[in-house]
């Protein structure tokens, strides 16, 4: 079993916390986007076919897979259809 002193746990977390604080983190923006560049717009041919076609699945953040089949299982999973119970 790997042993490691008290002191050493103490010094190996006191880095990491050194290290990691003095790097810089950016939340889903490049650099580039920061200073002032290209603008993050949609550049798809038909962007409508993201919107979620039933108002649960696009309440529930776009989890229409996870759902029980329905009616809107075509958009999302068509294999769910085996699944259904009435017509």
């Amino acid at each position: 079993m790997l042993k490691i002193s008290w002191v050493k746990a103490v010094l190996l977390t006191g880095f990491m916390l050194v290290f990691f604080a003095g790097s810089e983190v950016f939340g889903q923006l490049t650099i580039r986007e920061l200073k002032g560049g290209d603008l993050n717009t949609i550049n798809t041919a038909v962007p409508f076919i993201t919107i979620a076609p039933d108002s649960r699945a696009g309440a529930l953040g776009d989890a229409g897979v996870a759902s029980l089949p329905d009616v809107n299982s075509q958009h999302w999973n068509v294999a769910k259809y085996a699944f259904m119970e009435e017509d």
